[in-house]
């Protein structure tokens, strides 16, 4: 069985023209309007988790897949919040977020690790070292980051997350509705999270990762088993 997937800035066609309200799932548009993000979320999506639409529990809940490279390139969904950083209310910590996509752009013919360290100045001058690049994550338009202990009050004080869309699978998707991020701390998110999800088959609670998105996104096409949504 193949894996059938496409860029979120390239449809490929598999859906039809059509505008669709939703509250969760798997985010079908181009995001254009939503980068760059702070995505918190979880590896990997069910099939559910991915075809959903509406929810009264757990608005704002919306499966990404990032691309993945390597001799069989696809997408890996994840499934969390997503915090557009030109709603963020401090200007310093917004406009400073937003300078990193072109940093990346513009350093690629510099050594990883100058890469690193100036993409580290701009999280530390945002998050006063509350947010740091996981150790061997690369620097394309989706990677993960490793949270401080006060990183969530951050985001309590200063950020929004999105928790209603109109999207498109041939367009764009467009923000309807968003809300102050409500948890101050990590455990409180996680008691959010997993109160909503319950554990996993051995009874345990999937991590959940910071992740900055400004590129490199795809969506899933198909849905035939679980196994192939994770």
């Amino acid at each position: 069985m193949k894996l059938a997937w496409s860029k979120n800035n390239k449809p490929e066609g598999q859906h039809p023209s059509r505008e669709i309200s939703r509250n969760v799932g798997q985010l079908l548009g181009r995001l254009d309007e939503i980068m760059p993000f702070i995505y918190i979320a979880q590896y990997g999506a069910s099939d559910r988790e991915l075809r959903e639409r509406r929810t009264n529990e757990a608005a704002g809940l919306f499966a990404i897949g990032a691309q993945t490279g390597g001799d069989h390139p696809g997408v890996a969904p994840r499934v969390g919040l997503v915090l557009p950083i030109n709603l963020c209310r401090d200007e310093k910590v917004r406009s400073t977020l937003l300078e990193i996509p072109a940093l990346i752009d513009g350093t690629k013919n510099t050594t990883m690790s100058d890469r690193r360290r100036a993409v580290q100045a701009k999280l530390d001058d945002a998050f006063g070292g509350e947010l740091m690049l996981e150790d061997r994550e690369g620097l394309d338009g989706f990677f993960a980051l490793k949270p401080g202990s006060g990183l969530f009050k951050r985001l309590h004080e200063s950020f929004d997350y999105v928790i209603s869309v109109l999207d498109n699978p041939t367009g764009v998707v467009h923000v309807t509705e968003t809300s102050n991020f409500h948890w101050r701390s990590f455990g409180e998110l996680m008691e959010w999270y997993h109160g909503l999800r319950g554990s996993d088959r051995f009874g345990g609670w999937s991590a959940l990762t910071p992740f900055y998105v400004c590129g490199d996104t795809g969506v899933l096409h198909s849905y035939s088993t679980e196994r192939w949504a994770r």
